[in-house]
């Protein structure tokens, strides 16, 4: 589980419109690659998380693309103040549910 705490970095109306272009623009970076990030790119990717788990390779199963867009219109919509939600859980497609999550 990862809590998101912008309150401390977002302090004006031009961080959270900076903050909402870059993720616009990963939308469309992350829409160009297909269906799914694999493993092997996950891994060559995410090379901090490799040295921190202190393993050859930390992701086991594919992400999709999907997924990455909706949790970055996610976050757009709580930079928006536009969230309806509270205290939510979610959960990528194809992962494993922990307890009562959305599928993204």
């Amino acid at each position: 589980m990862v809590d998101i705490l912008l309150d401390e970095y977002i302090t004006n109306t031009t961080d959270k419109s900076t903050l909402i272009s870059v993720f616009n623009q990963t939308k469309t970076l992350i829409g160009g690659m297909g269906t799914e990030i694999s493993v092997n790119q996950l891994n060559e990717f995410d090379e901090n998380i490799r040295t921190f788990e202190n393993s050859p390779g930390w992701w086991k199963i594919p992400v999709k693309t999907s997924s990455l867009i909706a949790t970055l219109d996610l976050l757009i919509s709580l930079l928006n103040e536009e969230f309806e939600g509270t205290n939510e859980a979610y959960t990528y497609e194809g992962w494993p549910i922990q307890y009562k999550e959305t599928v993204i």
